[in-house]
């Protein structure tokens, strides 16, 4: 109990949202709408702040993406790093800007 509570400050005090501006790589952020851990607001915010970065929301989804849309994280990888293939990487149902599904 000590080491998870004394953990608890660290997260809530990293902040590094000014870097984000400078992230220049080909970026999709995936998020789940029943993750609870980390709400699709951050990753609304972290498209926002990344230029031409792609937002696709997995409603169903909760914080275990890799297991729960192994597929969509899958075709995801791929696109962004230049491997396209002919089917879409998943659904977006958040249109960010720079969305391109």
């Amino acid at each position: 109990m000590t080491t998870a509570v004394g953990f608890l400050p660290g997260p809530k005090q990293y902040d590094q949202y000014q870097a984000l501006a400078s992230i220049s790589a080909n970026t999709i952020v995936i998020s789940g709408g029943a993750d609870i851990t980390t709400p699709a607001e951050h990753a609304r915010d972290l498209v926002a702040a990344i230029p031409s970065a792609t937002h696709l929301h997995r409603p169903t989804a909760g914080h275990m993406l890799i297991e729960e849309e192994a597929q969509c994280v899958s075709n995801a990888i791929d696109r962004v790093i230049g491997m396209h293939r002919r089917e879409p990487v998943c659904t977006c149902t958040t249109r960010a800007p720079g969305c391109r599904t």
